[in-house]
C-alpha cells in the first residue's frame, strides 16, 4: 500500500508540472548474470511511477544464465541471435519500444533512485538528449580502480560539466543517457559500425544543431575497470571509435560554430595523446643521453612542476581535501597516462591501417562496497 502511495504522489509531482514522459530503458547485455540483477533492481526501485516504466533486456550471452536472472524479475527479455555489438543491440532494443524516451544503461549499473524522475523534468521544456552523471562503485579496490574514478570525476565534473555550461559539445557516455524516441527513429537509431555509438550519435545530434545536455543530477553508478587488461581493451575501443567519428564528421566544420569546433577537438583527443607519448619517450632518452641545453632543462622543470600542481588541484577539487593517500597517487598518474598514451597510439595506427573493428565488451565482477 505505501509503495502504491509512493507511487501516486510521484506521478502527481510529475504531472503538475508536465506531460509525465513513459521512458523505454533499454539494457543490453552478454554474460552479464554476475551484474544484471542489481541493475534490473535499481531501476525497478526508481520513485517513477512503475507502469511509466517500459523495461527491455537485450540478450547476447553465450547461455542463458542472463536471461534466467531477468525472468526471475519478471523482465521481458529479447534474445539476440547473432551478437555484433552493443549499437546493434540497442537498435533491437529500440524496435520494441514503446515509450517517449530511450533510456540505455549498461548491465552494471546501479541507478539512483530518484535517476528518472530528474531526468524526465529535463525534456519538459524541449530538450532532445539528456547525458546523466556516471558514478563508480569500487573506487576503492585496487589502485587502478581509483586512479579511473579521478580520472572520470575530474573529466566528467570539470570537462563535461563546463562544456555544457558553455554551451560547447557534450557526449555521451554511454551509459545514463536520455533521448527523445521520435528524434533517435529519425536518425536511423546508433550507427552499428561504430566503435563508440554514443559520441557518434552525439556528433550526428549536432549536425542537426541538437546540443546533449549534461545533467549532473541524474546520477547512476557502475563499476570501473579494475584490471589492466580490461581497462586496455575499453580505451582500444573508445579511442578508435573518437578517432573514426572526428574523420566521419569533420562536415561539422562546414557551417563553423563553437560547439562544431569544440567537438572536432575533443574527438581529436586521442590523436593529442598518441602524440604526447613521443613527450615520455624524449623524457626517457634524455634520462640515458642527458640534454645539455639548460634552457630546455628549466622548461621540463618547469612544465612538470605545472603537471604535479594540475593533478594536485584537480585531485583537491574533486576530494574537498588531501590525504597522504591521494598524494601517494601522483607518481602512478604518470604511469596511468603513459599507458593511457600507448593505447591511443595503437588505436591511431589501427585506424590508419583500417585493421578489422572489434566490439568487445568490458568485463564486469558483480564487485560492490
Amino acid at each position: 500500500m505505501l509503495a502504491g502511495s509512493r507511487s501516486s504522489n510521484m506521478r502527481r509531482r510529475v504531472e503538475e508540472q508536465g506531460e509525465l514522459p513513459r521512458i523505454s530503458v533499454i539494457i543490453p547485455a552478454r554474460d552479464e548474470s554476475k551484474v544484471i540483477g542489481r541493475c534490473i533492481k535499481s531501476i525497478l526501485e526508481c520513485n517513477y511511477p512503475r507502469d511509466m516504466i517500459e523495461l527491455i533486456v537485450v540478450d547476447g550471452s553465450s547461455d542463458s544464465s542472463t536471461a534466467d536472472v531477468c525472468r526471475s524479475y519478471g523482465i521481458k527479455v529479447i534474445k539476440e541471435e547473432n551478437p555484433r555489438g552493443k549499437p546493434a543491440a540497442l537498435n533491437l532494443g529500440l524496435k520494441h519500444a514503446s515509450g517517449n524516451i530511450i533510456a540505455v544503461f549498461d548491465a552494471d549499473s546501479v541507478v539512483e533512485r530518484d535517476c528518472l524522475t530528474r531526468a524526465a523534468a529535463y525534456f519538459r521544456n524541449g530538450t532532445v538528449a539528456v547525458q546523466g552523471r556516471n558514478r563508480y562503485l569500487n573506487k576503492d579496490q585496487n589502485v587502478l580502480s581509483t586512479l579511473v574514478y579521478f580520472e572520470q570525476e575530474a573529466w566528467q565534473r570539470l570537462i563535461i560539466s563546463g562544456r555544457d555550461k558553455f554551451g560547447l559539445f557534450v557526449p555521451f557516455l554511454g551509459s545514463c543517457l536520455f533521448v527523445r524516441r521520435k528524434t533517435l527513429e529519425e536518425l536511423g537509431g546508433w550507427d552499428e559500425s561504430s566503435l563508440a555509438e554514443d559520441v557518434e550519435l552525439a556528433a550526428r545530434l549536432l549536425l542537426r544543431n541538437i546540443k546533449v545536455k549534461y545533467a549532473e543530477d541524474v546520477i547512476s553508478w557502475q563499476e570501473a575497470p579494475s584490471k589492466l587488461k580490461s581497462l586496455i581493451r575499453q580505451r582500444l575501443r573508445w579511442y578508435r571509435g573518437y578517432i573514426e567519428t572526428s574523420m566521419k564528421y569533420i562536415k561539422l566544420l562546414k557551417n563553423p560554430s563553437f560547439a562544431a569546433f569544440d567537438a572536432e577537438i575533443f574527438l581529436l583527443g586521442p590523436i593529442f595523446m598518441a602524440f604526447s607519448l613521443l613527450g615520455y619517450v624524449c623524457w626517457i632518452a634524455s634520462m640515458v643521453y642527458p640534454i645539455s641545453d639548460i634552457i630546455l632543462e628549466i622548461m621540463g622543470s618547469i612544465l612538470g612542476a605545472v603537471t604535479v600542481l594540475s593533478v594536485v588541484f584537480s585531485l583537491s577539487a574533486l576530494e574537498r581535501s588531501l590525504s597522504p593517500t591521494n598524494l601517494l597517487l601522483i607518481p602512478m598518474i604518470y604511469v596511468y597516462w603513459m599507458i593511457q598514451s600507448s593505447v591511443a597510439m595503437k588505436s591511431l595506427l589501427d585506424s590508419i591501417l583500417r585493421r578489422p573493428r572489434v566490439w568487445r565488451r568490458t568485463e564486469k565482477y558483480g564487485w560492490s562496497p
